[in-house]
């Protein structure tokens, strides 16, 4: 018999067979997304509370806890008040600053190398702002302080099985610890070639920081020459 005919719209050729796959479609859309300008981020120091409202409400619809929040951002390290919590800033179109992510740290004493250790537990980029390097700009930020390289420790159980985020932590200098995967350590050697590829300055924070870090006696002597 004839062969069967091709339904169309009326008044409309048929339409030819897409060649376009999805695959090829994504990743269309993924180059053109990476040649899209980035915002300007800006890393400092001492945030104020309020500031991390939009950091802590994420956190809320993920599924953290209140209490693990508040040990989180309200618990402060002595030895590095107020440069203990970095922030990373971008312009808003009204002119002012909006925090898309921040990065907590403290110091302790690591016994078995016998010299102090930073110690990184928490980071954090808001959905909206992931895939423009503003993880890895609080990372580098948070493993320096002060002139002299540190080793650091990362706190990452619940990410182990993140590859994207391994990839990061581990071209930073970071391995696993143990077979637990709970945590990473980079040696002072990685700290110091970060170090060595960056221009050293001052790290910019709250001035109502520092007058707080001076009120409660802080000694910030070593991280105020911070590198950012």
């Amino acid at each position: 018999g004839p062969p069967p005919k091709e339904h169309t719209t009326a008044g409309s050729p048929p339409r030819p067979e897409s060649s376009v796959s999805l695959a090829s479609l994504a990743s269309s859309c993924d180059t053109a997304l990476a040649s899209l300008p980035r915002p300007t981020v800006t890393v400092r120091a001492g945030p104020e509370p309020a500031e991390l409202g939009e950091v802590r409400g994420e956190c809320l619809r993920r599924g953290q806890s209140r209490e693990f929040l508040r040990d989180t951002l309200d618990v402060r390290c002595k030895q590095l008040f107020p440069r203990d919590i970095l922030v990373a800033e971008v312009p808003t179109k009204k002119g002012g600053t909006r925090v898309v992510g921040m990065l907590r740290r403290s110091l302790r004493f690591h016994k078995a190398q016998k010299c102090s250790m930073v110690v990184i537990d928490f980071v954090c980029v808001l959905k909206s702002h992931r895939g423009l390097g503003i993880g890895r700009k609080l990372l580098e930020a948070g493993m320096v302080v002060g002139s002299k390289p540190k080793p650091c420790q990362l706190i990452v159980a619940g990410s182990e099985a993140n590859k994207v985020a391994v990839g990061l932590y581990e071209s930073l200098g970071f391995s696993w610890s143990s077979h637990l995967h709970a945590d990473m350590e980079a040696p002072a050697s990685a700290v110091a070639a970060l170090m060595a590829r960056r221009a050293p300055q001052q790290l910019p924070h709250s001035p109502s920081s520092d007058k707080a870090a001076s009120d409660a006696g802080t000694d910030r002597d070593e991280s105020a020459s911070e590198a950012a």
